[in-house]
C-alpha cells in the first residue's frame, strides 16, 4: 500500500516555486512589470529592415524605452500598406525640473495629449538609426529637430502618434535616386573613351618623349645654375670678408693718423708764427722805402695765410678724421 502524500508539503512546494518564479521575474526583468509605461505609435515611410521587437528607444543617447510591436496594416481606401511601430517609453526616465519652487505649476504627464502637442511644436521627431554596423540592427532615436518637416499618418490610432522623419540611409538613397545616373554614366564613358583614344594615338608617344627631353633640359639648367650660384656665393663671401678686414684696419689706423696730421699742422703753425715774428722784427730795422721791406711785407702776408690754412686743416681733422678716406665733401654729409 502506497504512502499518502502530505497536502501541506505539496502546497509548500508549489508556493516555493511561485516565489522563485516571481523573484526571477523581478531580478532578470529589472522590475519592468512594475514600472509605469506609455505607448506611442510611429509610422515610418521607408523600410524597417533591421528593426526588431525589443530594439532600444533612445532620447539623445539615453535609453528611455523599447520597441514592443511591429505590424503591417493594409488600407482598403487607397490599397496601400503601412508599418506601424509600437514603442513603450518609461516616464520615470524623465524628471521635471522647475526654476522656482514657490511658483505654482501644473504637473504634466508624458502620456497626455498636451505634453505630446507641446513637444511636437518644439520639434519632437522619431527617426530610425543604425545601432550596429556589423549586425545592421536599427534603433528608434527621439530628438528635438524643429527644422525637419514631420510625417504624420491621418488614421485613427489607439495610442498617441509621434511624428517621424526619414533616416539618414533613406535620405542618401533618395539623393542617389534623384541623381541623373544615366547621364553621369554616359559622360564618364565618354571621358574614358577619349582618354583611350589619346593614349593609343601615335602622337601621344612623341609628346611623352618631348616632355621627357624638356624635363631633362630643365634639370640640367637648374643644376648648372646651382653650381654657378655656389661659386658666386663663395666669391662674394670672400670679397665681403676682405672688405670687412680692410675697413677694420682702416678704422684702427685712421684715428692715430688724424692725430699725427693734427699735431703736424699745429707744429707747422707754430713754426710759421715764429717765422712771422722774426720777419716782423727784421722789417722794423729796414727802411720803409727800401725794396727789401716790400719783399718782407709780402712774405709775411703769405706766411700768415699759410698759418690760417694750417689752423683750419687741424680743426677740420679733429672734427672729421674720416675725411682722409671720403674727402671733405663726404665728411660734411
Amino acid at each position: 500500500m502506497s504512502k499518502k502524500v502530505n497536502p501541506a508539503l505539496v502546497g509548500a512546494f508549489v508556493l516555493g516555486a511561485l516565489a522563485l518564479s516571481l523573484a526571477a521575474v523581478i531580478i532578470f526583468g529589472g522590475g519592468h512589470f512594475f514600472r509605469a509605461t506609455e505607448r506611442y505609435v510611429l509610422y515610418f515611410d521607408g523600410s524597417v529592415k533591421g528593426l526588431n521587437v525589443g530594439a532600444p528607444v533612445v532620447f539623445r543617447g539615453v535609453q528611455v524605452g523599447s520597441v514592443v510591436q511591429i505590424r503591417i496594416e493594409f488600407d482598403e481606401r487607397d490599397l496601400s500598406f503601412r508599418i506601424p511601430v509600437m514603442i513603450e517609453v518609461q516616464p520615470d526616465r524623465f524628471i521635471r525640473v522647475c526654476c522656482d519652487k514657490d511658483e505654482v505649476t501644473q504637473e504634466m504627464d508624458v502620456g497626455t495629449e498636451e505634453f505630446i502637442e507641446l513637444m511636437v511644436e518644439r520639434g519632437l521627431r522619431a527617426q530610425l538609426q543604425l545601432q550596429s554596423i556589423v549586425t545592421g540592427q536599427l534603433l528608434v532615436n527621439i530628438d528635438l529637430l524643429p527644422d525637419r518637416p514631420p510625417r504624420l499618418v491621418d488614421v485613427p490610432t489607439r495610442h498617441p502618434q509621434l511624428p517621424t522623419i526619414p533616416s539618414p540611409l533613406e535620405q542618401w538613397t533618395r539623393t542617389i535616386e534623384e541623381l541623373p545616373l544615366d547621364e553621369i554614366v554616359h559622360k564618364v564613358v565618354g571621358v574614358l573613351d577619349g582618354l583611350e583614344k589619346l593614349v593609343q594615338s601615335p602622337d601621344f608617344g612623341e609628346t611623352l618623349h618631348d616632355v621627357r627631353a624638356t624635363l631633362s633640359d630643365v634639370q640640367s639648367l637648374v643644376r648648372g645654375m646651382e653650381q654657378r650660384l655656389e661659386g658666386t656665393d663663395q666669391e662674394l663671401r670672400a670679397t665681403l670678408d676682405s672688405a670687412r678686414l680692410l675697413l677694420t684696419n682702416l678704422d684702427r689706423q685712421l684715428l692715430p693718423l688724424a692725430e699725427v696730421l693734427g699735431d703736424a699742422a699745429q707744429a707747422g703753425q707754430s713754426a710759421l708764427d715764429e717765422t712771422r715774428q722774426t720777419m716782423t722784427a727784421i722789417k722794423e730795422t729796414v727802411a720803409q722805402d727800401s725794396s727789401l721791406r716790400f719783399q718782407l711785407e709780402s712774405t709775411l702776408a703769405e706766411v700768415a695765410a699759410a698759418a690760417r690754412s694750417l689752423r683750419i686743416l687741424s680743426d677740420f681733422l679733429e672734427r672729421h678724421p674720416d675725411a682722409l678716406l671720403r674727402g671733405k665733401g663726404g665728411a660734411s654729409r
